[in-house]
């Protein structure tokens, strides 16, 4: 009870109004379709008419297209706006920006995406409850409640600083969580990872699929068998079918799987009749438009909450689809399928599997570097492809070379060559990790 007690005041300090918003939302998940489209509707329009009156950007933007966001009179009219890219985003950040805002009123944030080009944007800090409160709920569902021991198989330490740090682990300490690093994976490490799980005893475990599918190979391999999990959230990478079978029949529960990103935090999230996963409408707006050469369609979103950097029509880079038939839950927030964030698993000469976010953490935090590609051509070559500006060092590359060579081994041959561009491939849909390695 303490410990459900301590992260409910931790929250109500945190985020203001967490728990009025959280109240709120477990009504408004059970509410008519209807209903959710037209408080959808109301802040959608109220939005795009801000953006155009306070927003540099969209306001030459709509002008130089005709559009008067007045005009605007049903969601479905929305294709009528430009979509924004994060091209479009980088080259107008100080445009995008409202006019009214203060300092005090947003955060600086960056993502790398599933694209492998880093973007940076700014956060409405007076919203950020509303993405804690669905995150929440999300996490409900899955058996996540307050107080609940858990653990993450997780890998942000590159965000906070040393002295951030620590207050994480007295938090973590104190909330019953275990944090576990999922970079870097190998077999040392996550023999050690087993043993600290069982001693903590979680209900919950959070993980990326592609780290939590290596250390469910790990379990089978060693046939470790007291790890007694209720259940599973995924998120951050695609979470494919096979992946699914093996980490379900190897902790012996279900994975609730889960949807979001940096831009715009939790997008959906799967309920216990895991028939895909419910897209949190109080938040956001999309659409899927049909791409070429591909079965699902080109995702453009909508947060309905960022006042201070609205992201309106954005394309987020991922694809998927509407799952045209109602939940058995009764929610009638829609389901859709996400098709994105393809990560390869990079093997270093030291044994270690290096996932997909790793790699998108590590190169945001890297002046002047605009996008990547990483190439695994062998057990011992790793060839990346770098886009670079202005602000990015010569020098850099050797000191680059060094670092990952203590994370993916020393005897790694590691090249890094600065081009102009990044071909996509016939797919449209560009891969920034990819290992030839067969078996991997």
């Amino acid at each position: 009870m303490w410990r459900k007690q301590f992260i409910a005041s931790y929250y109500s300090y945190q985020y203001k109004n967490i728990f009025e918003n959280l109240k709120k939302y477990e009504k408004t998940q059970f509410w008519s379709l209807k209903e959710l489209e037209k408080l959808q509707w109301k802040k959608l329009k109220n939005l795009i008419i801000y953006a155009y009156e306070y927003v540099p950007f969209y306001r030459k933007l709509y002008k130089s297209e005709n559009i008067d966001p007045k005009d605007i009179k049903s969601p479905d009219q929305l294709k009528k706006l430009p979509i924004i890219t994060k091209r479009d985003i980088n080259d107008n950040i100080n445009d995008m920006k409202s006019i009214l805002c203060q300092d005090k009123d947003f955060i600086k944030n960056s993502s790398g995406g599933s694209t492998g080009e880093n973007l940076f944007f700014y956060n409405d800090k007076n919203r950020l409850n509303i993405r804690e409160a669905l995150t929440i709920r999300g996490n409900k569902w899955a058996g996540l409640n307050l107080g609940v021991k858990n653990v993450y198989l997780w890998g942000s330490q590159f965000d906070i600083s040393l002295q951030d740090r620590f207050l994480v682990k007295m938090y973590n300490k104190l909330a019953g969580t275990l944090f576990l690093s999922s970079f870097n994976l190998n077999d040392d490490k996550m023999g050690e990872y087993a043993k600290k799980i069982v001693k903590h005893s979680p209900q919950v475990l959070v993980a990326y699929p592609s780290s939590l599918n290596t250390f469910a190979q790990y379990i089978n391999q060693n046939e470790i068998l007291n790890i007694d999990i209720n259940s599973i959230i995924t998120s951050g990478e695609t979470l494919f079918d096979y992946q699914r079978d093996l980490i379900e029949s190897t902790f012996k529960c279900n994975i609730f799987n889960r949807y979001g990103c940096r831009e715009f935090g939790p997008i959906a999230h799967e309920c216990s009749e895991h028939m895909g996963m419910h897209l949190n409408m109080e938040h956001v707006y999309i659409q899927f438009l049909e791409s070429k050469n591909c079965k699902y369609s080109n995702l453009i979103i909508t947060d309905l909450d960022n006042y201070v950097m609205p992201f309106i029509n954005y394309e987020i880079g991922d694809n998927g689809n509407i799952i045209e038939e109602n939940c058995n839950c009764g929610r009638k927030l829609p389901l859709i399928n996400i098709e994105g964030r393809i990560f390869d698993v990079i093997v270093g000469t030291n044994g270690n599997h290096i996932g997909g976010t790793f790699w998108t953490i590590f190169f945001r935090h890297i002046n002047g570097i605009k996008q990547f590609q990483i190439l695994q051509k062998n057990k011992n070559k790793i060839i990346i492809k770098i886009i670079v500006n202005a602000d990015y060092k010569i020098e850099y590359t050797e000191k680059l070379i060094n670092k990952l060579k203590s994370i993916c081994g020393i005897e790694m041959k590691i090249e890094i060559i600065i081009v102009n561009e990044i071909p996509l491939p016939k797919s449209g849909k560009h891969r920034f990790i990819i290992s030839n390695l067969k078996n991997k």
